[in-house]
Formats: C-alpha cells, structure tokens, sequence
C-alpha cells in the first residue's frame, strides 16, 4: 500500500471513531436532557470562574461539536456541551463530567460510612490481588491498584480515625494526552458522567445504599420500621433502603398504575422494570462487585449506585465463538439468570438463532466493553 493510500485508510479509520463518539454524545444529550424540564446542576468545576457555576442549575442546548471531538482525540481540548446557567446570559460551554442531572441524588459529603475499616480492607485486599492477574491493564488500572496498596500499608495495623480517602473518583474527568495511541481513551473520556458524590473513593462508604451490610442504620420509609443488618431488605441505586416486603408492593403498585416504580423516599426512578431489579439483588454480591468495579472505572460509591447498578451492562454472549455485545440489563426478562445456557427460542426467538449466555460486565473481560456500551448504549 502507497504512503497516501494508507494515509487515507487511516483518515478513514478515524473519522469513523470520531462518528461514533459524536453520535454517542449527541445521544446522552437528547436522552438524559431530553426537555426544559430535565434540568442539571454544574458540579466539580475548580477554576475561579468555575467554582461560581458549581451548585447552579441549568438546562442542556446544545451538544459538541465535529471539530471539539477532533481534538479531543488529538489531546488539544475536551468536546463540551452547551448549558444555559440561570444568571448567565450566554450558553456556558462544559464537559459531561460536570453536568449533573437534576433528577439524580447528589451527596456532596460522599454519602454515609456503612463498613469498619477492618472489613472493608479484607474486601480491598481480595479484589486488588483478583486484578492484579488481569491482562492489559490500562494506566488508570495499574494507578488504582496502587493507590489500594498504598491505603492498604495506611490501614494494616488498624485505623481508629476517620476514614481515608484512597483515590478520586473516576467520574471526575482526566486530562487529555497527546499521541495518536492515546486517541481512544481520550475520546471515551468525553462520555463519562458527572460524579453524584464528593469525587472521593472511600472503601468504608462501599456499603452505603445496600441493606444488609454491618453499620446501615435506616428506619423504613413505608413502615417506619428500623432497617437492621440481618433482615430481609433492600436499597435501591438512590441509596435509600427499605424492608423488602414493603419496597416489592410498592414498585409493583406504581408499575399497575402506568407509573414508572420508584423510590418512595425521593422518587428518583427506576431505569429497570422492577421485576428484574428484585430479582437480581443480592447485598454481599453486590458488595463485593463494587470493589471490582472501582478497578475498572475508578468510581465513588455514588456513582456505582447512580451509573452502574441503575441498569448495569452485562455481556450477552451468542455461545458461538463470536465476541459477546454489551446490552443493558432491563433488555432482558427477570427469569433469565447470569450464567446460565438458554436458547433463543426459550425467549421468543426462533430455533435457529442457536443458544445465549448473559454475563456481568465485570471482573475478567471487563476491557472489552466497547465506548458505546460504557455509558449506557
């Protein structure tokens, strides 16, 4: 191949990543914004003129545009939506990272200490060893598992004060770099969310939000009963928790009405029916997966809660030698279970079509999640 042919096989190359993340972005502007009333808070910004926009409300006008995402991939500048702050006159130009949705629970304070130190460092020490055996890991990966060992040597003979931040958060945002290979990363930067917390990552607050874990301390808001440890309960992705048998009646109630189930507490909704979402809950293991997740994306446990758990992407894997896709949970009926061999005609589908497997996007293979299916394709 000629120098210019490969020249514009490459020209061509790019321009379809590029395609990709515009429409990306164009998509979570329309879907998460997707009237005047989906309003957003700026958060998270440092500058001076910044820290006057943080904690103001806004509304989403306009998207990135084609060249902002050029040079996003060339590590020049970030590709930045327009927001219409109350109290400025112009469009303000800012990252997804720093715009909050208004309809999501944002805790400033990191949210709630639920873990003793002793136990949230044993579940720190079996997920850090679990990535340090996975293969290519990518720069933040190697820069969390780190940090974990560091806060590890803080904690090991026992920590009687407050708890110790171990790394930002990853919703936070990171610097662009420059170099062709960095390209991609720079561009799926451009997707990630705001954080929902205080954009620090504290092992001690993983339990926060998940009924059943030792330190919760809630009253039910349907019943106005103590929430304890070792009852059957449940937390939805807003972090509030409740009995399991007052909670399951009332999504289902709001669900036959034509209503989208919801929290009681703060109506924040559901992104799943409810009848999944009951059926996959399950405390330790979601417990354990936040530790896992924060090697993969760095998140606070405000940000696993609101981004991940609301509707997590899993694999949905065609048992036939071919890569799995990246599919949001709710696509798929509560009665299928994770890891297990169904055939498509089990699920409405012909003969043919052959047999599937659904897995979490997490642990092992977690690096194959495609940029459409990090942020909720």
């Amino acid at each position: 191949m000629s120098k210019r042919a490969h020249a514009e096989s490459e020209r061509a190359k790019l321009e379809q990543v590029i395609g990709i993340i515009e429409r990306d972005f164009q998509r979570i502007v329309t879907e998460s914004f997707k009237s005047s009333d989906d309003k957003v808070k700026v958060v998270n910004l440092s500058s001076d003129f910044g820290k006057t926009l943080n904690g103001r409300v806004g509304r989403v006008v306009g998207g990135a545009t084609r060249e902002e995402i050029e040079d996003a991939y060339r590590g020049n500048r970030h590709a930045r939506a327009r927001v219409k702050v109350e109290g400025e006159n112009e469009p303000v130009k800012l990252r997804l990272c720093n715009i909050l949705p208004c309809k999501l629970r944002h805790e400033p304070d990191g949210g709630k200490v639920t873990l003793t130190t002793a136990r949230a460092r044993d579940l720190a020490k079996e997920s850090v060893e679990k990535q340090r055996l996975a293969r290519d890991q990518d720069p933040g990966s190697i820069a969390r598992i780190e940090a974990t060992d560091a806060w590890l040597a803080k904690v090991e003979g026992g920590n009687e004060g407050a708890p110790i931040p171990v790394y930002k958060c990853g919703a936070l945002g990171r610097p662009l770099t420059k170099g062709h290979e960095n390209g991609w990363e720079n561009l799926r930067n451009q997707l990630a969310p705001a954080c929902s917390g205080d954009g620090e990552v504290t092992f001690e607050r993983f339990g926060y939000g998940l009924v059943g874990v030792a330190g919760e301390h809630d009253r039910c808001v349907v019943c106005h009963e103590p929430v304890t440890a070792d009852g059957d309960t449940m937390g939805l992705p807003c972090r509030h928790v409740f009995h399991r048998r007052c909670l399951e009646p009332w999504l289902k109630k709001r669900t036959d009405e034509g209503r989208a189930p919801d929290c009681p507490t703060c109506r924040t909704e559901l992104q799943m029916s409810h009848e999944v979402y009951t059926a996959d809950y399950d405390c330790e293991e979601m417990l354990k997966r936040r530790f896992d997740e924060f090697f993969i994306s760095g998140f606070c446990v405000c940000c696993q809660s609101t981004v991940m758990e609301a509707d997590p992407q899993v694999y949905l894997d065609p048992l036939n030698g071919m890569p799995p896709q990246v599919i949001q949970r709710s696509q798929w009926p509560a009665w299928v279970k994770y890891g297990v061999r169904y055939s498509a005609k089990e699920i409405g589908g012909n003969e043919d079509d052959g047999h599937f497997m659904i897995t979490r996007c997490q642990g092992k293979g977690a690096e194959k999640i495609s940029v459409v299916g990090s942020f909720g394709s």
